[in-house]
Order: C-alpha cells, then sequence, then structure tokens
C-alpha cells in the first residue's frame, strides 16, 4: 500500500506541478496535502476495518 502511495504521490505532484501530494496516515487512510501551502490538508479519506 506504501509503494502504491507514493506512486500516486510522483503522479499526483506530476498533474499539479509539485503542489499536492498523497500520504498515508498512522490509520491506513489517505491524506491529499498542499505542498505550496506548507503541506495543509486538502483532502482525507478515511479507510474502515471490518471485523468478521
Amino acid at each position: 500500500m506504501e509503494q502504491i502511495s507514493r506512486d500516486d504521490s510522483e503522479r499526483l505532484r506530476k498533474l499539479t506541478r509539485g503542489r499536492n501530494a498523497i500520504e498515508i496516515d498512522f490509520g491506513g487512510g489517505f491524506i491529499i496535502g498542499d505542498d505550496a501551502n506548507g503541506r495543509e490538508i486538502v483532502m482525507m479519506y478515511q479507510t474502515s476495518a471490518i471485523h468478521s
């Protein structure tokens, strides 16, 4: 998952000319940060675990 987010982050950086990046938070969710504004959080996606 970390490698996928790194690859996608690089793609997003290219598309946004270095402005945005994707990171994984400690809970396994995704954060899209605005690197041009001191890594301000633009969007946050939380994942939920399914327990059986």
